[in-house]
This record gives structure tokens, C-alpha cells and sequence, in this order.
């Protein structure tokens, strides 16, 4: 598993699966840093992240040194950033250098002779979930007070971007697990009676553990 902390919600589902599967899970993952080649700025630091491509280009190496059956990549999409911290895109040309970016890591694996699954990133919710949640039930509201329009949260074009690059790499699979956070109008934050999102955009734990099935399936 190669990624930021959006590979690291799905590491409780995925190890799951993967011991159902008789693999072993081996993690690459550092907070904030994608696995797409793509240089960000750190506002707190204020100056480039090198520190990711550094962490990013040695994961590299190592993970194609350990020659796994497959890497499965997750990460705080393009559309999320935009939304959250536009300021890490300094130097980035939009779309076009995150496709290149993403494509550059894929292709390492590719020639390789290792597999790739790219999980597609989640919605990002107009609230913290956790705290909408728990008031909107403090006042006898219902929980989907705190949903957010697709449109708004769930960046179908960037996915419809993503997938385009991930198809045209050779062993490359793209999973999409959207429809179990959003309809064709909304999306939700609390699903089948559980919190699925612990803030605006990380996976509450036990809710992803719920999605292990669907992720076994789609993965294996």
C-alpha cells in the first residue's frame, strides 16, 4: 500500500482482505505526501515539500526491489486539494502535471511487471462529519443535515480523469467505490446507521472495515 493518510484509512479493510488471500500487507505511506510524482508546497514550512519527493522516490526503488504481486495506491486527489489546500499547487500546472505525475508512478510499476490498483479518492463533505453529526442528533435532527451535493463533493471529473490515466497504463486497475458514500444527488456522511467519515475526508475506521468485502472483490 503506497500513499498519504488516504491510502492509510483503507489499511484496515485491505489487510483484511489480504490475509483472506494468503498475501501480506507492507505499507508506504507518510502523511500529506501523494504517490503521484507532483512537487507540493508546504504552507506550514513555507517552501516546497521536498521531503515527499525524497520519500516518494525511495519508495520507488524499494517497493519495485520487493516485487510484490501488486501495489495498491491511494491518495487526497487533485479535486480535494484544490478544495482544502489550493496553496500546495504552487508550482503545479493543474490537471496536466498531476496526470503526469500519476502516470510517472504507475509506469514504474508497469515496467516492472507489477500490478497496480488505484483506489479512487472519497467525497469531500461540506462538514466535518463527526461534529455535524453528533450535534444534528444533540438537537433531534437527522443525520443527513450534514450531506454534501455530489456535484460538490465527489469530483467526478477528476475521477473521470484519473481512471482515463490509470486505464492506460498496462496492469493498471482502477477501483471505484463512490456509490457507497454517494447516490446520483448526494453524498452522505452517515450510512447504514454508522459515522462513514471521521472529519471532512477521512474514512471512519469501523465504517471502512465495513467495506472489506467490496474491497476484496474489486482488488482480488
Amino acid at each position: 500500500m503506497f500513499g498519504d493518510s488516504h491510502a492509510d484509512h483503507w489499511s484496515t479493510p485491505l489487510i483484511e482482505a489480504a490475509a483472506k488471500n494468503n498475501y501480506r500487507l507492507v505499507t508506504y505511506l507518510k502523511s500529506s505526501c501523494r504517490a503521484s510524482r507532483v512537487t507540493t508546497w508546504n504552507w506550514r514550512l513555507k517552501r516546497d515539500y521536498t521531503e515527499c519527493d525524497q520519500w516518494r522516490e525511495q519508495s520507488v526503488k524499494d517497493i519495485i526491489a520487493l516485487h510484490p504481486h501488486m501495489v495498491v495506491i491511494s491518495e487526497f486527489s487533485i479535486g480535494n486539494v484544490m478544495k482544502e489546500s489550493p496553496e500546495e499547487l504552487k508550482h503545479a500546472d493543474g490537471n496536466e502535471e498531476w496526470k503526469t505525475g500519476l502516470r510517472w508512478t504507475l509506469a514504474a510499476f508497469s515496467r516492472a511487471g507489477i500490478k497496480v490498483a488505484v483506489i479512487r479518492d472519497v467525497p469531500y463533505n461540506g462538514s466535518y462529519a463527526d461534529k455535524c453529526v453528533a450535534r444534528a442528533l444533540w438537537r433531534g435532527q437527522v443525520p443527513e443535515v450534514c450531506d454534501t451535493p455530489r456535484d460538490a463533493a465527489a469530483n467526478d471529473d477528476i475521477a473521470a480523469a484519473e481512471r482515463d490515466v490509470v486505464r492506460s497504463v498496462p496492469g493498471a486497475t482502477y477501483v471505484d467505490l463512490t456509490s457507497q458514500f454517494c447516490d446520483a444527488q448526494t453524498c452522505h456522511v452517515f450510512i447504514n446507521g454508522q459515522l462513514a467519515f471521521r472529519d471532512r475526508h477521512h474514512l471512519a475506521t469501523l465504517f471502512a472495515e465495513s467495506l472489506e468485502p467490496l474491497l476484496e472483490k474489486a482488488v482480488f
